[in-house]
């Protein structure tokens, strides 16, 4: 008798169909586990073990492994977390003054020499002699820590005002000089008194000379306009015509 290939009823092998079978619950599986991972939290769940026997229904394997994140080649739907920017207080502090404004010259004979030198000479004969020219030095920025009163008019306390002195003093008499300075801010008020001049020096650079009879008289014309003052001095000999101004800065 001729020999036959293949095996016996009795003996254990796998047919075709079987295979066709396991093929088939394997492609199965892989289809439920993309499923999962499309419409889930991104998390690829991956059955382990050997006992097709005891797995669950609708999978393949029965023990269970979590992986951090799933292949390069699974694509989540999962939207990404929202974020929240959260903003602090707003900050309304008004920032502090920059500093005294630089007045410029409006019209007349002029000049804006800038910051008071220390123990400058502002009495009459002294370096600032002339028959022209009346000179505007700013003394600094400060706040007020009690009412000022200059010229009839009260600045409360607490104001921050700049403070401006002005200066004409001729080698012989008036030459019928004026000048109009624009401080680029209200003016407040002005000393134009001995009185006032005196009692507001505290307000000047240290160790400035500012004696002499240097207060505004009947014939001179002094005035304020908003942010402007006018000056059309009248001195003879060793007189001169000055005034503190306080503008708001």
């Amino acid at each position: 008798m001729t020999p036959t290939l293949g095996r016996g009823r009795d003996e254990r092998g796998v047919t075709l169909p079987g295979y066709a079978l396991v093929l088939g619950l394997v492609v199965l599986g892989l289809g439920a586990i993309i499923q999962s991972i499309s419409t889930g939290s991104g998390q690829l769940l991956v059955e382990t073990g050997n006992d097709i026997g005891e797995a669950r229904a609708d999978q393949i394997f029965y023990e269970t492994t979590v992986l951090d994140g799933a292949p390069a080649w699974v694509t989540s739907t999962t939207a990404p977390p929202s974020t929240t920017t959260t903003t602090g207080p707003t900050d309304t502090t008004a920032p502090p003054p920059a500093g005294p404004p630089t007045p410029t010259v409006a019209a007349g004979d002029g000049t804006f020499a800038g910051g008071m030198p220390d123990g400058a000479d502002i009495t009459a004969n002294g370096p600032y002699d002339d028959d022209e020219i009346v000179f505007l030095f700013s003394e600094g920025m400060t706040t007020l820590d009690a009412d000022l009163t200059v010229g009839g008019t009260t600045i409360p306390a607490g104001t921050t005002v700049c403070s401006y002195y002005l200066h004409y003093s001729p080698t012989s008499s008036s030459a019928g000089t004026s000048v109009t300075f624009d401080f680029g801010a209200p003016v407040l008020g002005a000393a134009t008194n001995d009185a006032d001049l005196d009692a507001t020096d505290v307000f000047g650079a240290t160790d400035v000379d500012y004696r002499g009879s240097r207060r505004m008289e009947g014939g001179d014309g002094f005035s304020i306009s908003g942010n402007q003052v006018s000056l059309t001095p009248w001195a003879v000999g060793n007189n001169q015509d000055d005034a503190r101004i306080f503008v708001a800065c």
